[in-house]
């Protein structure tokens, strides 16, 4: 999952971002939105869903993922910062993505971060004991 603060849902902007983000012969669900109109022409297979007809789910296309991820962002940041700017939006978009892409870890980050920080700790010369307590030896 990758989300993307948009200026705008104008066609042109959702394709720019759509060009930029996503590969060719990837299959992009969407709803039916006017602005999706012609993403197959940059190779891209769509498939549609008409909330307008209240149709929701067809087969194996939907949009629940994507407004499931949605809404869990909204209420978490509704629930955990109350209100962010526009000017650290991103910030906040990419920490919900990055929970979200981890969802069957949990939301223990610090096992991520710990498990991204242990190769250097190696190089260091550090033991197990010393990166768990924090501490190096100074000999």
């Amino acid at each position: 999952m990758r989300a993307v603060i948009a200026d705008d849902n104008s066609r042109k902007t959702l394709h720019d971002i759509a060009k930029e983000y996503i590969l060719p012969k990837s299959t992009v669900f969407t709803d039916d939105l006017a602005s999706y109109h012609g993403l197959e022409k940059y190779a891209y297979e769509r498939k549609r869903i008409n909330h307008s007809q209240s149709v929701y789910v067809m087969g194996d296309t939907h949009t629940q993922s994507i407004e499931g991820f949605r809404s869990l962002m909204k209420n978490g940041i509704g629930g955990v910062y109350h209100s962010v700017s526009r000017k650290y939006l991103q910030n906040y978009v990419n920490e919900y993505a990055f929970r979200y892409n981890r969802g069957d870890r949990g939301n223990l980050i610090s096992h991520n971060v710990l498990a991204l920080a242990a190769p250097v700790a190696g190089k260091r010369g550090l033991t197990d004991a010393q990166t768990t307590l924090g501490t190096q030896d100074s000999s």
